[in-house]
């Protein structure tokens, strides 16, 4: 300290330099909270979130679109989705760049906080943190399939009985493939990092409504996919068969009973568009769609109401959503569960 009179080395050239510093690190994060404020806001109040999302992110809260995004060949929305938000940009054109998207995730196969934090992290070691005042178990993911990579990092804890897990992934196609010279390598760094930005907005501000007690259905030949209860079955009450793909039959129907009340999914391949998936319900005694209404209109699916119906058609398949008692087909508010079990639906 001697020579200075007890000041900062240097002199005043240096206490000024330090000043700076000083000021510039204060200075920083404050673009970060202004873009924040520009920033959408969402909640789910069935599962008890809320984040807040850039223009360049579309939040998927419905399983009509997000698992049928082809922009990348591995997908990155699935169907323990919840809210999908989807990269939209234009920055990674003319590159091996696919997808990226933040998903928040319902993981049903997993009953327990410890099931919860086994995550397949493989030779990546598996860490904690924590993110506006929750604890989270997370880790580096990866996987390929035929020249198309994936790289996520995973982040889950255990909430009302219930596994979350916040995944945020990025796909690429391997550069390799495609002749010298013809696209830019894609780099990473600066969308992991927005994509990071993202998932420090993410908080629980409620319960989860229906609780932890539901289990996961995919209909492997027809697609689509929802929840059930636990405690009930699903049964297959009409076989896909080729025949009916070619017919004007229904091609398939699955459906669970609980507490005195039945829900069906019963679907129609083999329709080729708007106008004659109309028709075929019209001819089949269901209400037709020009007397539906248009619940949700997205890129590849849209969901109807009709009466006691919910219709989902796009690509070539119609789904109709319905619940029963005793006396047959009621209206949809009158189940208690029929709310879960259309939101839960997922068309693939």
């Amino acid at each position: 300290m001697s020579g200075n009179n007890g000041k900062f080395p240097g002199g005043a050239a240096s206490r000024c330099g330090i000043t700076i510093l000083i000021l510039l690190a204060f200075a920083a994060p404050s673009t970060a909270l202004d873009d924040e404020k520009n920033w959408h806001s969402y909640t789910n109040s069935d599962y008890g979130f809320s984040l807040k999302y850039p223009d360049n992110l579309t939040l998927f809260s419905t399983g009509l679109d997000a698992q049928n995004d082809h922009s990348s060949y591995i997908p990155i929305c699935t169907h323990a989705t919840r809210v999908c938000l989807l990269y939209n940009g234009k920055e990674y054109e003319g590159t091996n760049f696919e997808a990226a998207a933040l998903t928040v995730n319902v993981r049903r196969e997993a009953r327990t906080k410890s099931a919860c934090d086994q995550l397949d992290a493989g030779s990546d070691p598996v860490k904690k943190t924590v993110i506006n005042g929750t604890s989270f178990t997370y880790s580096q993911q990866g996987g390929a399939a035929l020249s198309h990579d994936i790289n996520s990092r995973a982040y889950r804890t255990f909430r009302d009985g219930v596994c979350f897990e916040v995944a945020l992934s990025i796909t690429s196609a391997d550069i390799g493939a495609y002749d010298a010279g013809a696209i830019r390598a894609f780099k990473p760094a600066k969308l992991d990092r927005e994509l990071d930005q993202v998932l420090r907005t993410f908080r629980f501000v409620g319960p989860v409504a229906d609780g932890p007690a539901w289990r996961p259905y995919r209909n492997e030949m027809v697609g689509g996919s929802f929840e059930y209860p636990d405690g009930a079955s699903v049964q297959k009450t009409i076989d896909y068969t080729n025949e009916d793909y070619w017919s004007d039959e229904i091609t398939d129907e699955v459906r669970f009973s609980y507490q005195g009340f039945t829900y069906s999914v019963a679907a129609k391949v083999n329709i080729r568009d708007k106008g004659e998936a109309s028709a075929w319900l019209k001819a089949n005694g269901f209400p037709d769609l020009d007397s539906a209404q248009l619940v949700e209109h997205a890129e590849y699916n849209s969901e109807y109401k009709a009466g006691n119906y919910y219709y989902i058609y796009g690509e070539n398949t119609l789904y109709i959503l319905s619940v029963s008692n005793d006396k047959g087909i009621i209206p949809p508010a009158n189940a208690p569960l029929f709310r879960h079990f259309l939101t839960s639906f997922a068309p693939d």
